[in-house]
């Protein structure tokens, strides 16, 4: 073996303690809990820059955001430097913490570390031993280094053997690469396979060790450092690097002023393949480095690895590079915890599949849980069944027994938040808050930035193909060794036994786990960080996804970069499902069809991960297209709920422009409605933000227009001049996640019990009402005290209704007590007899009519976006153009449109010119509000309307209500129509 030239710098002695806290109160941390930890330390020993010079730390708690109270936290400091300047500082930190938590220099609750933890446990870094004081600290030399070196070097019989050893990053690294110099952001730094060679990383690491030397005033020469590298440059033509997995990932964090950052790192592992030739100082230079690290941010703990040469260690001199440092308490405890099966209980009995969990299960998820812990649990072999693909192939699923899936959703459970910590944002499928609703929103906003062009394609049988070993590898990389791993591996490589056989299965994620989804996000993560770092907006829903871009020419260069990323994970695309489109052209994905900047929901994909219906609750007695309807709801993914975001005073269910007064033109441009008056815009609004139109009067509304409502699902409603409705313009579908909500109101309208007690319900709350707005009246209590006893009378009897008719004969009798008295509220000039319609035979009726009819096309648009189906009504019988269940609901709210029109008139807001009578030949006369007045009282409704009460508006309340009856429905319990207060 030739002589070395490697001059290794002289560097300080490195000492390490574990630190293992106890939390006194509930703590939250970001995802890489570095920053946490450093502020902590730093706090203690009150230092700067001699801290950066000394201190470094490891994080093994990195990934968990949440601890409890009594949870046990753990992470290690390292120091490099000389006794004489470290024991002073390690004496400070030992007894701080030692007195713990009344030393503990930060007090701010929204710290993750303070004064909520106590000192649990002190062990020495590289020898395991329990440590009270900073004189029993052991010392890791440059010797020690040397002598463990040579002791693998022979164990390893470098000599002539070839050899490998096992790399894995601890927390990752920031290395940046060869010719960076030419490279900006984080694309200078290493992000993958192809940017790692075996003279990098020598070279890296060697500059590392020569710089922290001249730090403490041990500098080399520069003919020591060229001729060191010159010497590394040739020993790495002895090294292959091998089974290279590394990745990058962006680590959310905030600093001290609570800014939002992230924290960029490679992670991961690979093999070192040593030939022979390789020297002892190379193999001293990779053991040295291990604890020191290299690379930016080495002081947050960055830049550490640790090698394993592969033997078993029964060789004494092979020596201890330093314990082995895990978290506190591993993913397997935590999943474990009697909170998290009971979280995980909870979220399985909420699916519609299944029933409330019988003891016996529950038994039985207890002593699995147990096993697990113990490591005696038995995995149970998976179930496959079949189902239906649109293309018309089948598609295997495998679930384990219900109790199995309990343990396998409290992992999912835990893992859930570090890693949807880590994920891209342009993932949205199995992610809570993000759905294929976003994905039209964002699809939509990128046509309007000059994206035309679209590279849609999915995965070529992506969970059947997935590499399970990279798998684990990964999450190692991102979360540390754990106990948890082993079993993950037992849970997703289970055979499946389908038709009497047993399948093996050497790959891939069994679909139909609770794991899988979030297993699947995990590992297509890489893919979508490299399409991100080259510049493409990426947009993935589980493995299809489409690659937006401003021309056809960057679509193409696009599919280079989707093959050469899937190509790291062993996947690779469906050929025919791929394709070059422009958004000109159009194309289907998610269940929409997208052209340009509209999407027109075509079914397929929704959102909500769960079948309508199954086959044992089909309901029965139904019409055959909607049997067909349920039986056609495809398999969907989770979370379909629609962004939120404030819009005007409605919130969450939007506007509803209103078309009153002189004649107006509605149209659409630059996907906004766009209402005209004379050619003088008067009203822009994004189709998003509308709930639904009314159109009172005779204005125009553009076929592009109509055409636009139709698909944004909007329904337009259209009402003449008196206020009488003629009927409405709709897609006539259910929202999403609607179907089931037919179903059983369908079942639950045809249910005589359930209708009769329902109608009661709204008679009572209607004839309460009528009489709180004559009780209101101070004036005229004894004309109207004789009505107001009648209708506390009726009210009683209705509870002793029996049929639908009998219920009608009462609230007819109330209304015509209630009528005849408004009479008295109103000026002679307004005078009032009794409720008539259709014409309107004065001036106050023509103010209810139009009121009324405001009123119904709130209601039953409102009813629509929480997925009831208006025109079938449960009280009111379904006729044509009519929505009968905004007929049922409105009943409670009536009394405030006459109100306001009592008010309007008494306060001279109506007045007697503002009508006119219309005579024609062979038609009975008609009562006609001027355009100006229509609008006014028009708009004094809808304020009405936003005053609804001190916390909400009308829309908000009647929302509610709709969902109020939605559980009403599903649960055969009473519905309670809103009665007002005394």
């Amino acid at each position: 073996m030739t002589g070395s030239k490697l001059k290794i710098p002289p560097l300080p002695e490195l000492t390490g303690v574990v630190i293992t806290l106890k939390f006194l109160s509930s703590a939250q941390f970001n995802p890489s809990h570095a920053s946490a930890i450093d502020a902590f330390i730093r706090y203690i020993l009150n230092i700067n820059t001699t801290y950066t010079q000394h201190f470094s730390i490891l994080t093994p708690e990195n990934g968990r955001k949440h601890y409890h109270q009594d949870d046990h936290y753990r992470f290690v400091i390292l120091a490099l430097g000389d006794k004489n300047t470290l024991n002073p500082l390690w004496h400070k930190l030992i007894s701080t913490l030692g007195q713990l938590p009344f030393s503990a220099p930060i007090k701010d609750k929204k710290a993750p570390l303070r004064d909520n933890v106590s000192l649990f446990s002190l062990l020495d870094y590289f020898d395991g031993k329990p440590l009270s004081n900073e004189k029993s600290l052991s010392v890791y030399t440059l010797s020690r280094a040397k002598q463990q070196a040579s002791a693998w070097f022979d164990a390893l019989n470098l000599t002539t053997n070839t050899a490998t050893l096992q790399w894995r990053w601890h927390s990752g690294i920031r290395l940046l690469r060869e010719n960076h110099q030419t490279l900006k952001g984080e694309q200078r730094f290493c992000r993958e396979h192809t940017h790692l060679t075996p003279y990098l990383l020598l070279k890296r690491l060697y500059e590392t060790l020569v710089n922290i030397a001249a730090e403490f005033t041990h500098p080399l020469t520069t003919a020591d450092t060229q001729s060191s590298l010159l010497f590394l440059q040739q020993q790495a033509q002895l090294i292959q690097l091998e089974n290279v997995d590394v990745f990058w990932i962006d680590t959310p964090y905030f600093d001290k002023h609570k800014s939002p950052h992230t924290l960029g790192a490679m992670v991961g592992y690979f093999e070192i393949k040593c030939h022979p030739g390789i020297h002892p100082d190379t193999l001293n230079l990779l053991i040295t480095g291990q604890n020191i690290g290299f690379g930016q941010r080495r002081v947050l703990g960055l830049g550490k690895y640790r090698l394993e040469h592969g033997l078993k260690q029964t060789h004494l001199l092979l020596g201890k590079q330093a314990i082995f440092v895990s978290r506190a308490q591993s993913f397997l405890t935590q999943s474990n915890s009697q909170h998290t099966i009971n979280k995980a209980i909870t979220l399985l009995e909420q699916k519609d599949n299944i029933t409330t969990l019988t003891q016996k299960t529950k038994k039985k998820i207890q002593q699995s849980s147990q096993q697990l812990l113990t490591g005696s649990y038995q995995t149970p072999v998976l179930r496959g069944f079949e189902i239906d693909k649109k293309d018309h192939t089948k598609r295997l699923l495998a679930v384990s027994p219900l109790y199995d899936r309990v343990l396998q959703k409290a992992v999912a459970l835990t893992l859930t938040p570090g890693l949807n910590a880590i994920m891209s944002q342009c993932s949205y499928a199995y992610r809570k808050g993000l759905s294929r609703q976003q994905v039209r929103y964002e699809i939509q906003n990128a046509y309007r930035q000059g994206y035309r062009w679209v590279y849609e394609s999915d995965i070529e049988d992506f969970f059947d193909n997935v590499d399970r070993k990279q798998l684990i590898n990964r999450l190692i990389a991102v979360f540390g060794q754990d106990l948890l791993w082993q079993q993950l591996e037992n849970w997703l490589g289970q055979d499946i036994i389908y038709k009497n056989m047993r399948i093996k299965r050497p790959k891939g994620l069994p679909q139909g786990s609770p794991i899988s989804p979030l297993l699947a996000n995990f590992i297509l993560d890489d893919f979508d960080s490299d399409l991100e770092t080259l510049g493409f907006k990426v947009i993935r829903f589980a493995d299809d996804f489409i690659v937006l871009c401003k021309s056809e020419f960057e679509a193409k260069k696009a599919a280079k970069a989707i093959k050469t990323s899937l190509l790291d994970l062993n996947l690779t695309l469906n050929k025919n499902k791929t394709h070059v489109v422009s958004l000109e052209q159009g194309f289907q994905f998610l269940g929409y069809l997208f052209t340009q900047d509209h999407a027109i929901e075509i079914g397929g994909k929704t959102a909500d991960g769960k079948k309508t219906f199954g086959a044992k609750d089909k309901p029965k007695n139904l019409t055959p297209w909607l049997q067909n309807l349920g039986e056609k709801s495809a398999q969907t993914l989770p979370d379909d709920e629609k962004p939120k975001h404030e819009i005007g005073r409605m919130q969450t269910q939007g506007i509803h422009i209103i078309v009153a007064g002189d004649r107006q033109i509605l149209t659409t441009a630059n996907h906004h409605l766009v209402v005209k008056k004379d050619e003088i815009i008067t009203q822009t609004t994004s189709w998003e933000q509308i709930h639904a139109i009314t159109l009172i009067g005779l204005h125009h509304i553009t076929t592009p227009a109509q055409h636009q409502a139709l698909i944004q699902k909007i329904p337009i409603h259209f009402v003449d001049k008196i206020g009488q409705y003629l009927g409405v313009l709709t897609s006539f579908t259910p929202a999403q996640n609607s179907y089931k909500n037919w179903f059983i109101q369908l079942q639950m309208s045809d249910n005589e019990q359930y209708a009769l007690n329902f109608a009661k319900q709204i008679v009572i709350s209607k004839i309460h009402n009528q009489r709180q707005t004559l009780l209101r009246r101070r004036t005229h209590r004894q004309e109207l005290q004789s009505s107001i006893n009648r209708l506390k009378q009726l009210k009683a009897k209705v509870t002793q209704a029996t049929t639908l008719a009998s219920l009608n004969g009462y609230e007819g009798l109330a209304s015509k007590y209630y009528f005849t008295q408004l009479n008295h509220l109103l000026p002679n000039w307004a005078h009032f007899d009794k409720r008539s319609k259709r014409p309107p035979k004065d001036a106050f009726n023509v103010l209810l009519s139009l009121g009324y009819t405001i009123l119904y096309t709130h209601t039953d648009s409102i009813l629509q976006s929480a997925g009831l189906m208006t025109w079938k009504g449960i009280y009111h019988q379904k006729s044509p153009a009519h929505a009968a269940l905004a007929s049922d609901i409105m009943e409670s709210y009536r009394h405030i449109i006459e109100r306001n029109a009592i008010v309007q008139i008494n306060q001279n807001s109506i007045k007697p010119e503002d009508f006119r009578i219309e005579h024609s030949a062979n038609q009975p006369s008609l009562i006609r509000m001027s355009a100006e007045s229509r609008r006014r009282y028009v708009v004094s409704i809808i304020k009405r309307f936003q005053k609804f009460s001190t916390t909400q508006t009308l829309h908000q309340h009647l929302y509610q209500q709709a969902q109020a009856l939605t559980h009403s429905m599903h649960n055969q319990t009473t519905f309670k129509p809103w009665t007002e207060s005394k």
